[in-house]
């Protein structure tokens, strides 16, 4: 499965049809069913296997089916689930695929959000619904697509983009889209070879790094930086740069723009938690008379500690970027 089309011809279709080496296999919302068997199966089954024993099929040895099944789940899921949750995995699979585009995978979704951003009445923009843009933004990449059309933000300009399956179940936004009306409409291809085109504001809260040390990560891309200010509590960040570099940006130049506050309760009957938080690293534009921005990396916190807030709150500010 190489082209555009392909996918989002998969992941709309109520009703699909496969034609096997080993028979007929019908697939529809409520689940799958082969031509030697007496009823239909939970399309979440393990497996599915012929009742003359010659058919067998199962998700665990081909993984990727198992995901795709999954996926096809978007187009029927009530608005937070297939949006905030289900949206990133569908994407991770389509990272996964060689497609015929060159641009990340976004075309091959377009059809795929068109619908979602129709039916849900939301607006979406470059691989993000208005609703929850925090989703969609906190990904990992393995450097740039050479076309520079794209926004730095969108998960589309990336190679080798990655979200976390298992990404905070308890997890709280941090941030919203502001001037959402002002995005392209849905059924528009937005002209994004000019920069105010890939213009996306979003209002939250961000921090500078000011008395800090920046140490290379034993991994490509992966820089640690370790609090060295004054304040009481110590908090150290892991970032996951874009791009390969073997020196880390001006922190006078890039804040941490928060999108997530996970918290892990301790004990129920405890007033406090463990906290952790996960946004972008923004580096200002230069040349740009207005705060305009592009994403350099991907921040968490290093740790889990419930002072993680105190900290915080002795530098951050409320404020809207635009990211670019």
């Amino acid at each position: 499965m190489k082209d555009d089309w392909f996918l989002q011809a998969w992941l709309l279709s109520p009703r699909i049809l496969h034609w096997t080496r080993y028979g007929l296999i019908w697939e529809c919302r409520q689940g799958i069913w082969h031509e030697s068997q007496k009823e239909l199966k939970l399309a979440y089954s393990e497996y599915l296997s012929g009742s003359n024993g010659r058919f067998r099929f199962s998700t665990k040895d081909d993984p990727s089916y198992g995901r795709l099944m999954n996926a096809r789940d978007i187009a029927t899921t009530r608005s937070d689930d297939a949006l905030r949750w289900q949206w990133p995995s569908v994407v991770n699979y389509c990272a996964e695929m060689k497609l015929t585009s060159p641009c990340g995978g976004l075309p091959a979704l377009n059809g795929v959000a068109r619908y979602l951003s129709e039916k849900h009445r939301v607006k979406y923009f470059a691989g993000i619904f208005s609703s929850c843009p925090e989703r969609a933004l906190v990904w990992k990449g393995e450097g740039r697509h050479q076309t520079g059309d794209l926004p730095t933000w969108s998960w589309a300009s990336a190679k080798g983009v990655k979200f976390d399956p298992y990404d905070e179940i308890r997890g709280k936004c941090m941030v919203e889209c502001v001037e959402h009306r002002r995005l392209p409409p849905v059924d528009q291809v937005p002209d994004l070879s000019c920069l105010s085109k890939r213009v996306l504001r979003l209002k939250g809260r961000s921090m500078s790094f000011t008395q800090h040390q920046v140490l290379k990560g034993s991994e490509p891309r992966v820089w640690e930086i370790k609090d060295c200010s004054p304040y009481k509590y110590k908090v150290d960040y892991i970032v996951h740069l874009d791009e390969e570099t073997d020196t880390f940006p001006e922190l006078d130049d890039v804040v941490f723009f928060i999108l997530i506050e996970i918290y892990n309760p301790l004990d129920e009957r405890l007033a406090f938690s463990n906290f952790k938080y996960k946004g972008l690293l923004l580096q200002r534009r230069k040349g740009e008379t207005d705060w305009v921005y592009e994403r350099k990396g991907f921040v968490e916190s290093g740790i889990w500690d419930y002072n993680i807030p105190n900290s915080l709150n002795a530098g951050v500010r409320s404020s809207i970027v635009q990211l670019v």
